[in-house]
């Protein structure tokens, strides 16, 4: 293609939080050490807000809410409505401080990531006459959904990526491209130099040490896996569970507090939120991935990967793509307590494994980095720039 800036102007929510805040923060400093511009338009105030704008290397805020697409049929369909309407009103205001910008000019793609800012980001750049690219963060569960979101991309002439298989046939374009979201080495790399979390919760050195890194959230299960922990094999032989992750002053973070006092003999550890993750895969000997409905991925599984553990996940979703059951980690074919109980008794019967396991996770998990899903993801922008270029097919590859 002829040589010109490749850009992105992303549309990003001051809200954003999880996996969809790091994946955000992750690609945008792993393009920009590349060369890669990268603008962004922030909706709403927000803890994130004024990260991203010293993150960004331009930026605009829309002071605006944009309604999830959640709740029942009706109450979804209010939404949707309230939503496009603030977008088209968001988009015009935009086109028009935008334009005669480097922002809106040829080399540009619209890049959005959470579903509720996809009409915003499709609007904008049909206003600006630039390509959409939206990076699936979640399935979408039902027919209205698929088709609004469907619509939006044609009107846009806009492309799907999913951040697993799973995620982009939900849409129904399970031949489109796939970009996972990528772990950071920086992130699981040890500080030599850092206290040993084990002695530090005096945990005996050669204790098992299961861990849990998540929100303390319902849809994150964590109250099935600790039923189950406190249910098998490996907690009547003294394991022990570390649970990393906040908050810890909602009322399903203390019911979880309390079952656990009562009945965990002093070997579940609550860390609350973690900056540094390194140390707890560091402690910890596998990795549960709790979820109450089909994960899309899981980033905590190859950060836990890249570490050198085997993982316990939800199969049936992206996992499948990640976790080789047997050899990386144990895929749950169904879901609940009795589910979570029978993979950590298979876990634990595996134990002899776990440093094998481990090893064949840290190299499963490698083509997850984010600098490589980074590149790839560069090399998709080029290709939506240039669709006629020599050879988009690495672009589609699932890895």
């Amino acid at each position: 293609m002829t040589a010109r800036r490749v850009q992105l102007l992303k549309v990003v929510s001051g809200l954003d939080i999880g996996g969809v805040r790091s994946a955000e923060l992750g690609f945008t400093a792993e393009l920009q050490a590349r060369g890669v511009g990268v603008g962004g338009v922030i909706v709403t105030g927000g803890a994130m807000a004024a990260r991203y704008a010293r993150l960004f290397d331009g930026h605009w805020l829309l002071d605006t809410r944009l309604p999830e697409f959640r709740g029942g049929r009706w109450e979804r369909l209010r939404r949707t409505v309230v939503n496009l309407g603030r977008s088209r009103q968001g988009a015009r205001r935009l086109a028009g401080d935008l334009r005669g910008t480097r922002w809106a000019s040829a080399g540009t793609v619209v890049a959005v990531r959470h579903a509720p800012l996809l009409p915003l980001a499709a609007l904008l750049a049909r206003r600006l006459d630039l390509p959409l690219l939206w990076h699936m963060p979640n399935p979408v569960h039902d027919r209205l959904g698929r088709a609004y979101f469907q619509a939006l991309l044609r009107l846009a002439g806009g492309t799907a990526v999913g951040n697993s298989r799973y995620t982009l046939a939900s849409l129904g374009a399970g031949d489109g491209p796939v970009i996972y979201p990528g772990f950071s080495p920086a992130r699981v790399a040890l500080d030599e130099t850092a206290p040993e979390l084990r002695a530090s919760l005096g945990i005996p050195a050669a204790a098992p040490v299961f861990a849990v890194v998540a929100r303390l959230t319902p849809d994150k299960a964590t109250d099935w896996v600790l039923a189950a922990f406190l249910d098998s094999a490996a907690f009547r032989n003294g394991a022990h569970l570390l649970i990393a992750g906040g908050p810890l002053d909602s009322r399903f973070a203390l019911d979880l507090r309390a079952h656990a006092g009562e009945a965990g003999d002093g070997r579940v550890h609550f860390l609350g939120e973690v900056e540094q993750v390194a140390p707890v895969y560091r402690a910890a000997d596998v990795l549960v991935a709790g979820r109450r409905t089909v994960e899309p991925f899981g980033i905590s599984l190859v950060e836990a990967m890249a570490s050198g553990l085997p993982v316990i996940a939800p199969g049936g979703g992206g996992p499948d793509e990640v976790v080789t059951d047997g050899v990386t980690g144990w895929l749950l074919p169904d879901r609940g307590v009795a589910a979570y109980t029978r993979a950590l008794d298979r876990a634990w019967s595996d134990r002899a494994r776990w440093p094998v396991m481990g090893g064949q996770a840290r190299t499963a998990a490698a083509p997850f980095s984010l600098a490589h899903q980074a590149g790839r993801y560069l090399q998709l922008v080029r290709a939506v720039l240039d669709p006629d270029g020599d050879d988009p097919a690495p672009m589609v590859r699932a890895r």
